[in-house]
């Protein structure tokens, strides 16, 4: 179908989820990690943001194991990827991740990779923490860049 012109199915996973706590969980993480970037970085790049996130995290999902999968947890990744490296190599932008949660997050990525959760959209867990990592690294290097 996206072969066919309908692009929006690389969008729409973001709102299909499977059970009340797959939902719950990704809705969580996205206020408590969405709110911080969208109040630091305003609506119309947090919008961006997160349609970037689900067009690559879904287009990886999509590619390695075909189109049946849904949820937001590539974007929610590629958030927290984002806020991670930001904390890390921006840390005058005003972002923050407690060490034990990115530690918990880290840990529930190689536990879903490694197959102990079951059927889990690992490509889009992964294809959304890159581009959060490499976005927010790239806007580390650029703040950086300026201080010298």
């Amino acid at each position: 179908e996206i072969l066919n012109g309908q692009f929006w199915r690389l969008i729409t996973p973001i709102f299909v989820h499977y059970t009340l706590l797959h939902i719950l969980f990704n809705m969580f993480w996205l206020h408590d990690l969405g709110s911080q970037i969208e109040k630091l970085k305003g609506s119309k790049f947090f919008i961006t943001f997160v349609l970037t996130l689900a067009l690559f995290s879904n287009l990886a999902q999509f590619l390695m194991s075909g189109p049946s999968f849904g949820g937001m947890s590539g974007v929610v990744y590629g958030l927290f990827g984002y806020v991670w490296i930001k904390c890390k190599y921006d840390p005058g932008d005003g972002f923050h991740i407690d060490a034990f949660i990115a530690n918990i997050m880290f840990g529930w990525f190689i536990l879903c990779f490694a197959g102990v959760v079951g059927h889990v959209a690992n490509w889009a867990h992964a294809g959304g923490l890159i581009i959060g990592l490499a976005w927010g690294y790239g806007s580390a290097l650029r703040w950086n860049r300026g201080k010298r």
